[in-house]
């Protein structure tokens, strides 16, 4: 199970405190790695100066728990995102994760060839993330598949869609080792039953409930998984109806650093006092 991290800042810069916290609540819940500058840690509103002192930040408070790194490295340039693989590289991530091209439509093609301009010019392990709900682009599995034997340092992907026929697509036309992993919590029990590798999913980053159902289900326990893929589900909803990533950030430091959000910028987005009370409460008897 791999965590996509909240970004935690007070006052425009990164909040030490809460991001040491998060890293040490993660390994104590028994995720496995963080994916740091994702959807979830609200990359595309970053600077370049900020993205590379979040990945800077993070990965360092990440490598001290002992957990593997997914360094995020997507602009809306290829030079740009070049630029911060390279980097990333350089700080020690122990693996790339590429989004999708944004805003602009793009076919597979175009796709197929932003890929490999990257994955040729990354000496890296890297993953594809797929987040159509947010980017405008979808990258089909065949050209997920295509990209994987044509390039040995492409390991994986990160499929937030609710297609369930082009996530089965992924892992069957993929070797047995290529990584599938299942970016919506409520969706990762069935992602399992599919052979998903696994889940990387922001409930995590407050919850330890996707892991539970993650090892339950490894156990064969399945009664368990059940119980807890209900659990985990009404978790996702209940966060739904709120600004994302607000919601996030807000659950991370109530319900595990015991206070109210510090100083976040506005374009994180806000959750009032009000909500923030009545949602942990609601929270707290699921988790």
């Amino acid at each position: 199970m791999v965590t996509p991290t909240v970004t935690l800042s007070n006052r425009g810069a990164i909040d030490s405190e809460a991001a040491k916290s998060l890293m040490h609540f993660l390994k104590k819940s028994g995720v496995k790695g963080a994916f740091i500058a994702g959807s979830t840690g609200n990359t595309p509103m970053l600077s370049m100066q900020e993205h590379k002192s979040l990945l800077s930040q993070y990965i360092q408070y990440a490598k001290d728990e002992h957990l593997a790194t997914f360094a995020g490295i997507g602009r809306d340039s290829i030079d740009e995102t070049l630029v911060m693989g390279k980097y990333a590289i350089d700080i020690g991530a122990d693996k790339l994760v590429i989004v999708t091209p944004y805003y602009i439509k793009e076919d597979q093609k175009q796709m197929h060839s932003y890929y490999s301009k990257l994955l040729g010019k990354l000496d890296s392990s890297a993953l594809i993330y797929n987040v159509p709900s947010l980017t405008g682009n979808n990258i089909e599995a065949e050209t997920v598949a295509r990209l994987a034997r044509e390039n040995v340092n492409l390991e994986g992907v990160k499929s937030t869609n609710t297609d369930f026929n082009q996530f089965q697509k992924l892992i069957y036309y993929t070797e047995k080792d290529f990584m599938v992993f299942q970016g919506y919590d409520h969706l990762l029990l069935p992602s399992l039953e599919l052979g998903a590798s696994g889940g990387v999913c922001g409930t995590t980053n407050f919850a330890d409930v996707a892991v539970r159902l993650y090892s339950s289900y490894s156990k064969k326990e399945i009664d368990k998984s059940i119980k807890l893929h209900k659990r985990l589900s009404g978790i996702y909803h209940l966060l739904e109806p709120y600004e994302f990533p607000a919601a996030y950030n807000a659950m991370f430091y109530k319900l595990i650093m015991g206070r109210a959000v510090g100083g976040e910028a506005d374009l994180f987005g806000k959750i009032g006092k009000k909500e923030v009370n009545s949602l942990s409460k609601t929270l707290k008897e699921l988790v």
